[in-house]
């Protein structure tokens, strides 16, 4: 049993190969100010994806995009608080008009409506905002992965 190049080989260009089949496709990812999701945002870009980056904090927001545009990569930036039903779907609409479709859905940024006084996983699934899938630009591309 042996383990594809492709996928694991050094930690520097492990899936490289895959990410280059995703070379043009869009990704967004919410979250993407910081952290995580401006870690999978940059990679993304790196790979040759457009990117749709949203977060809910709009200075770091454009920090964040302002720092890939710097470096050439095809990015945005939609200010979205994923707790706010319309400001999901003016997400989804500016993806859509920015770039006409979204392959790549990172759903990064979470909110519950207790705040996080207790462990994660001791939350009831109604605490939980989430994007009813009819309206994901993903579920419209046919081609899309979340």
């Amino acid at each position: 049993m042996g383990y594809d190049a492709g996928i694991v080989g050094d930690a520097e260009h492990a899936g490289d190969s895959h990410m280059r089949e995703l070379a043009g496709k869009v990704a967004v990812v919410t979250g993407a100010a910081s952290g995580i999701g401006f870690g999978m945002a940059t990679r993304f870009a790196e790979a040759g994806l457009k990117v749709v980056m949203a977060d809910v904090e709009k200075s770091a927001l454009d920090a964040a995009v302002a720092s890939l545009k710097n470096r050439e990569y095809d990015v945005i930036g939609i200010p979205t608080d994923v707790s706010n039903w319309e400001s999901v779907s003016e997400l989804a609409k500016k993806s859509l008009s920015q770039y006409g479709a979204a392959h790549i859905l990172c759903n990064n940024a979470g909110v519950t409506s207790s705040g996080m006084a207790s462990k994660i996983w001791e939350h009831p699934q109604s605490d939980w905002v989430t994007c009813p899938p009819q309206t994901s630009p993903v579920e419209r591309s046919d081609t899309g992965h979340i």
